[in-house]
């Protein structure tokens, strides 16, 4: 039998069990919390935002694997050790639930819901004209990696005339791709929303 690896969970507390079996059940690893580790022995960390330097002092690690979206919270770490692979998470449920928000955001500011919030508040009917089509207000992407093309589709999907921007020109069905900083300007003229999920790293 194979000696197990040895994980590091850093998660929120409350947070540990939703991971800690999973962990267990998927492979050969045994899975430690921050208050019982042995930091020797640790092959692999799991985690979001680790304390500064935390990582640095275990000397077996072999990779660190991220439970976002982002690695923001590990490359802002001045002591990471920049040897250490740094796996990014990627997971159609959290892509999903992101794509939930933005939409959310952009029809309550598009269908006015502030202004019947407040008429609720006060206990009155009133009525109110759209300010314009769905179909005559552009959303902008920024970012059109994973999250971003889901957004761009739910999005999509309602009508809106979606347009996105990235490093690299991307395919998405329906949706306008620019490219690039000679383009940035063209995309942001035309954006009556624009939604930001580009990654915070270099």
């Amino acid at each position: 039998m194979s000696t197990p690896a040895n994980v590091l969970l850093l998660v929120p507390q409350g947070w540990g069990g939703l991971w800690q079996e999973p962990l267990e059940k998927a492979g050969t690893v045994k899975v430690f919390g921050p208050e019982n580790y042995d930091p020797a022995s640790i092959d692999y960390a799991v985690s979001f935002r680790p304390p500064f330097g935390l990582l640095k002092s275990l000397p077996k690690l072999k990779a660190v694997f991220s439970l976002g979206a982002g690695v923001d919270g590990f490359l802002i770490d001045p002591d990471y050790p920049k040897h250490i692979p740094l796996v990014r998470f990627v997971d159609p449920t959290l892509s999903g639930e992101m794509a939930q928000y933005a939409v959310m955001h952009v029809l309550i500011q598009h269908r006015t819901e502030h202004f019947f919030t407040a008429a609720q508040q006060e206990h009155k009917w009133r009525q109110r004209m759209l300010p314009r089509r769905t179909e005559d207000t552009r959303v902008g992407i920024l970012g059109l990696g994973e999250i971003g093309t889901v957004c761009a589709e739910r999005l999509r999907d309602l009508r809106f005339p979606v347009t996105g921007w990235s490093r690299t020109r991307k395919s998405v069905p329906g949706v306008k791709s620019y490219a690039g900083a000679g383009e940035l300007d063209a995309f942001l003229s035309g954006c009556d929303f624009l939604i930001c999920v580009l990654p915070l790293t270099p």
